[in-house]
């Protein structure tokens, strides 16, 4: 793309931008493409909602989605009528439909050339907009009372605590099948493969653990045990001096056995390294 057709971008998405916030279109738990948000932070908030249950003796369960092609996954159409929804000004809705239709591709084999043929989907490679047409596009996914949501771009987090395993078992079910009816609706694919669902506990007792497993898209899967496992030796779990120091433990004396809490803090660095778009092979759960 020529440099000034990124320049007359990024006046549309300071307008566009300011138009979000000042109208609090964007919900609060997203944090991809937005100024003063960062994975930081948003990792800062689950493992202090994690803690906070730990201190009221309550156990939380998580499921990590992940966006399957994302940026090629934005239906114009979809994202024209959500615009006019929200009530975008005209003329900034004029200049998106000009910049996201019209476009063709052709398939070229041996010398040999396609017809033309009209993208229906998808946001260009390297655009500016790109980036912000897709958190529009997916602002309005359902969230349930009882669950707590993270966002970042197309990773999605979905979380809830309760003393019981089995009652977070049945709200995380409720609210994967609600997030996956927005996204067949809004025809955006999940990548299966990278589901995951993790159990975050003290408790031993099998009363106080999920016996029922987690279904996504006909697939079943368990919770993650080999995290919870390593929990089970632990009097106290993560806790952060302060943002910079995101994954020090301040007070390796409150851990029963020093070896579990080595064992302990690589497998949460790896989880948020999963969670975040980093590939964590080892102890993986593919549902």
């Amino acid at each position: 793309m020529s440099s000034i057709s990124k320049l007359l971008e990024k006046v549309i998405k300071t307008k566009l931008y300011d138009f979000l916030e000042n109208n609090n279109i964007l919900p609060a738990e997203q944090f991809g493409f937005r100024k003063h948000h960062s994975t930081v932070h948003q990792v800062k908030r689950i493992t202090e909602h994690i803690k906070q249950n730990f201190n009221q003796q309550k156990s939380t369960g998580l499921i990590a989605l992940d966006v399957e092609k994302a940026f090629d996954s934005v239906w114009h159409k979809g994202i024209l009528y959500k615009l006019l929804n929200f009530g975008l000004p005209n003329y900034l809705i004029k200049i998106i439909k000009s910049f996201l239709f019209n476009r063709y591709y052709v398939v070229v084999l041996n010398n040999e050339f396609s017809d033309l043929i009209e993208i229906p989907a998808g946001v260009p490679q390297g655009s500016v907009l790109g980036p912000i047409l897709y958190i529009i596009f997916c602002a309005d996914i359902p969230k349930r009372p009882n669950n707590n949501y993270a966002i970042h771009a197309d990773n999605l987090c979905i979380y809830c605590s309760d003393e019981f395993g089995n009652n977070i078992t049945t709200e995380l079910q409720c609210a994967l099948a609600e997030t996956n009816n927005f996204f067949n609706k809004w025809k955006i694919k999940l990548n299966t493969s990278k589901t995951q669902a993790i159990f975050f506990s003290r408790k031993r007792n099998p009363r106080f653990l999920p016996s029922s497993n987690i279904s996504h898209n006909g697939s079943v899967g368990e919770f993650c045990k080999s995290f919870f496992r390593s929990i089970f030796g632990v009097e106290k779990f993560v806790g952060f001096q302060n943002i910079f120091r995101m994954c020090l433990f301040h007070n390796f004396r409150n851990f029963r056995f020093p070896t579990i809490a080595v064992k302990t803090f690589f497998q949460f660095i790896k989880y948020i390294k999963y969670s975040f778009n980093f590939q964590w092979k080892e102890g993986k759960l593919g549902f």
